[in-house]
This record gives C-alpha cells, sequence and structure tokens, in this order.
C-alpha cells in the first residue's frame, strides 16, 4: 500500500507538516504499547515533510504519522491517494472493504 500525497500548497514548518517515523510501517499491527515506544523516539527520529506547491509525498500509509495545526497563513491542502494492490499485512484489514465474493453477488 501507497500513499501519495500532491501538494497544492507550500507546506513548510509554519503549516504543520506531515510528520512520520521512518521504518515503523514494517512493525506490522502495533497497539497501544507498542506505539507509544514509537513515538517516545518522536524527537530524534521523526522527519517533516517540507513540501513546495507542486510536489510530492509518496509513503506506506501504515508508517507512524501525524500533523500539527498550522501557527501561520495559508492553506496545506493536498490531494490524497491510496493505492494497494494485495490485502493489508498482519491482521490490518481494509475499512469498509469490498470483497470479489460481495461484487460477484452485487453484479448478479
Amino acid at each position: 500500500m501507497v500513499t501519495i500525497r500532491l501538494h497544492l500548497d507550500d507546506c513548510g514548518r509554519r503549516n504543520g507538516p506531515l510528520r512520520v517515523l521512518p521504518g515503523s510501517h514494517a512493525s506490522g499491527k502495533l497497539d497501544a504499547s507498542a506505539i507509544a515506544v514509537w513515538s517516545a523516539r518522536a524527537d530524534e527520529q521523526a522527519v517533516d515533510c517540507l513540501v513546495p506547491a507542486g510536489g510530492a509525498v509518496v509513503m506506506r500509509r501504515c508508517c507512524l504519522h501525524a500533523s500539527a495545526s498550522g501557527t501561520g497563513e495559508g492553506h496545506r491542502r493536498v490531494i490524497h491517494l491510496e493505492y494497494a494492490a494485495e490485502t493489508l499485512p498482519g491482521g490490518l484489514e481494509w475499512f469498509g472493504s469490498v470483497t470479489k465474493t460481495r461484487l460477484i453477488q452485487n453484479v448478479s
């Protein structure tokens, strides 16, 4: 699964940029204690995605991520696209997913 964020506006430090914890996607489904361990590393390991208008961020969707409220003027508009070719790993499930069986039943 991959996420592509196409930025319509500049996103600098004052716009509340997306902040990711690289490598967290490789840990599978995380419980609250595992998220707390990763979050404790945020000060040293988190990466702020500073992107100019017209730029893109490509990331693994299951990567721990967050963004703060902007502290400056301006917008932080993005077109957010998600792609997946297979079922989710580590016991994760799509919310409201449509299976092939349900598709066939709906066509009949």
